[in-house]
């Protein structure tokens, strides 16, 4: 379709002239979404043995005990037999463990006065112990625009 062909053969109806301004109403109407929800998925099997060990401690474990528990090597003590050395990288595998679990909120890491660090079961991760599940919550934001217009008529 030529589209000069469809002007030049049209028939112009109406012209609009200034004074029609408030005959016609444009509007922009903004609205706002929160959303939040969440999604639930399995219990892995480190995050119930963390949590576990951690509610068998009363909720509350230092992280020093809890990577000895697991078997790694993260403070020297010379006063066992045989006698037990830091290792730099068991530590960082510990800590590449519990990350994960620390992720999801079902523990939270906690400093105390003395510098101890110490992992705590959350409300999250007693659920999670209970039920098998742990949640992944989301949050967002979304801007709807809606445009509406009116036509004014003054009939004569």
């Amino acid at each position: 379709m030529i589209w000069q062909d469809t002007i030049n053969n049209s028939e112009l109806v109406y012209t609009s002239v200034p004074e029609d301004k408030g005959l016609i109403t444009w509007s922009l109407k903004k609205t706002i979404c929160n959303v939040s929800f969440h999604e639930s998925f399995p219990v892995d099997k480190i995050d119930r043995i963390v949590c576990r060990i951690i509610e068998n401690e009363e909720g509350r474990i230092s992280e020093e005990r809890l990577a000895t528990i697991l078997g790694f090597n993260v403070n020297d003590d010379f006063d066992v037999t045989p006698k037990r050395y830091a290792d730099k990288a068991e530590f960082d595998i510990f800590i590449s463990i519990i990350k994960p679990v620390l992720d999801w909120g079902l523990i939270e890491k906690t400093i105390d006065d003395d510098k101890t660090t110490y992992l705590k079961l959350t409300k999250l991760g007693q659920k999670a112990l209970s039920t098998e599940i742990k949640y992944k919550f989301s949050t967002g934001t979304k801007i709807l625009f809606e445009i509406t217009y009116s036509f004014h008529f003054i009939l004569h």
